[in-house]
């Protein structure tokens, strides 16, 4: 467990396994700067970000989160920047545990597969200002189906959470006569 008082940039493409271990930064500061493919995972990475463009983790390129739970209680958990490749990159979140919202620029992906997300938006299109492809995952904020990856829906639990589920297409076979 560590406290950070200065932004960590990862400029190479690494694998972070955090080991469950937790990585705070301290008041106002940015926790990773992301300018390559990184892949982060297995930890925890708190603070309080309050800045309006930026987030704990600032994503400039290709970012996969896997197993990783992050909370702010100010404005935002991840923030999408304009990439350093100069094409839109991806953020992968599978397993997730987030806390704050979300922000991208024009162009950028999100793709959502697991994991519990809160924030204060009413809609998933204005946390991530970006496309997004959800696949799974329980949302404190309602989702718009437009959001969802071809084939999920959106799910009202009744319990102001909304879940993304698979729901395969139903189609007729006309040579059995049947609708499967």
């Amino acid at each position: 467990n560590i406290t950070l008082t200065e932004t960590m940039t990862i400029e190479k493409a690494i694998t972070l396994d955090l080991g469950t271990k937790k990585v705070t930064g301290a008041d106002g500061v940015i926790v990773f700067n992301v300018k390559a493919a990184t892949t982060i995972k297995n930890g925890i990475v708190i603070g309080n970000k309050s800045s309006t463009s930026s987030g704990l983790i600032d994503i400039y390129a290709d970012i996969n989160l896997d197993g990783v739970t992050i909370e702010t209680t100010k404005i935002r958990a991840l923030a999408f920047k304009e990439s350093v490749s100069g094409t839109p990159s991806t953020a992968t979140l599978t397993n997730c545990n987030v806390t704050g919202g979300f922000k991208g620029y024009g162009g950028s992906v999100w793709e959502i597969k697991s994991g519990v997300y809160k924030a204060s938006s009413t809609s998933i299109t204005d946390q991530l200002n970006g496309t997004a492809s959800v696949s799974g995952g329980t949302f404190h904020y309602e989702i718009d189906e437009t959001d969802c990856a071809p084939g999920y829906v959106v799910k009202n639990n009744g319990d102001g959470t909304w879940t993304v589920e698979y729901a395969p297409a139903a189609f007729v076979d006309t040579d059995k006569d049947g609708v499967y």
